[in-house]
């Protein structure tokens, strides 16, 4: 899912946290990352997070923006906002299309 859900325009608002306790590692290409959402209160616990995003920071120590605002994990709250169907195209009636009255005198 991207940072900007289509499906309902909503925008979430990131911050990113770079690790840097410890060494480094030099075979990395960049330090370790995680994803957050700005109005994330405990970014380092565990409780601050729904369970995916419990279960990520235990994993990677990224947990992608599944923060909990108001005890509710807007991104999982996104994610089940049903895809609305596609757009119906409407065909406007053509000449051949349109019934006739065929009575005499009408």
């Amino acid at each position: 899912m991207s940072r900007f859900q289509s499906r309902t325009g909503e925008r979430l608002r990131w911050r990113v946290i770079v690790q840097t306790a410890g060494r480094l590692d030099a075979s990395r290409a960049s330090r370790p990352l995680a994803w957050h959402l700005v109005e994330c209160v405990a970014p380092t616990r565990l409780d601050a997070h729904c369970p995916e995003g419990q279960r990520m920071l235990e994993t990677g120590g990224d947990p992608d923006g599944h923060c909990l605002i108001d005890d509710v994990c807007p991104r999982c709250a996104m994610e089940a906002v049903p895809v609305p169907p596609p757009p119906v195209a409407v065909t406007p009636p053509t000449v051949q299309d349109t019934p006739v009255d065929s009575k005499p005198g009408a």
